[in-house]
């Protein structure tokens, strides 16, 4: 096979799993819930990411698998350790405050996209409480930088 041939089975693989990516389709969070497994092929997406901070799939699709993936992981975690966070929050309203942050990146990733993937791809070996975890995913989210905005983009 040749050069060529490889960078065309890329591309319409990218383009198959860009469909792919942007059927993710859930009524409201609450429905990510009953799909508790992210299918092996969107969890290798998240571990190149973390890997190399590469984005070769369009945003939209993008957004949708890590508001499904963050969702995942903060309930999991809420599960296992409960939520000691602050008093005047609780664990609804915080996720709720993340997936809302997230959302702001209409267009674009944020620029901290590649720690954002680590975490959730790492988030045992890094946190042991649900509420720490929050603070990360929040820092990381509150950025109001996207990609682009550095001049040279890694987007494929």
């Amino acid at each position: 096979m040749t050069s060529f041939e490889d960078e065309t089975i890329n591309i319409m693989s990218i383009t198959e799993m860009n469909t792919l990516l942007n059927a993710i389709d859930f009524k409201d969070d609450d429905d990510i819930k009953l799909h508790a497994i992210i299918p092996p092929e969107f969890d290798e997406i998240l571990t190149d990411i973390a890997q190399d901070g590469m984005i070769r799939y369009d945003w939209k699709g993008l957004r949708k698998l890590f508001r499904w993936k963050i969702c995942l992981v903060l309930d999991q975690y809420f599960k296992s350790y409960g939520f000691l966070g602050p008093i005047t929050q609780t664990f609804e309203s915080r996720r709720q405050d993340i997936l809302t942050l997230l959302d702001e990146f209409e267009y674009e990733p944020p620029f901290t996209i590649q720690r954002l993937a680590e975490v959730l791809q790492r988030t045992k070996t890094q946190y042991r409480a649900t509420h720490p975890l929050m603070n990360a995913i929040n820092r990381l989210l509150s950025v109001t930088t996207s990609m682009s905005d550095y001049g040279e983009v890694n987007m494929i």
